[in-house]
């Protein structure tokens, strides 16, 4: 089934399965990302400004594919 994975303070190559039908989003550009914290002392920022703009795009990608004829 494919999926996208939105990631904050998690490692996307642990989580994603290296796959053409798996996708993952974050805020890479964050000086904080990839912490691996569970209590944030940020707020959560890696989450709270990711924008549905930035997730969008592999979503649609991913309903492209299964679309497209086998």
């Amino acid at each position: 089934m494919p999926t996208v994975t939105i990631h904050g303070s998690s490692d996307p190559v642990s989580w994603t399965p290296d796959h053409p039908d798996h996708r993952s989003v974050r805020l890479d550009e964050l000086e904080c990302i990839g912490c691996r914290l569970n209590e944030c002392p940020h707020h959560l920022e890696c989450l709270r400004q990711l924008p549905a703009e930035r997730v969008l795009p592999a979503v649609l990608e991913l309903l492209a594919r299964a679309e497209a004829p086998a």
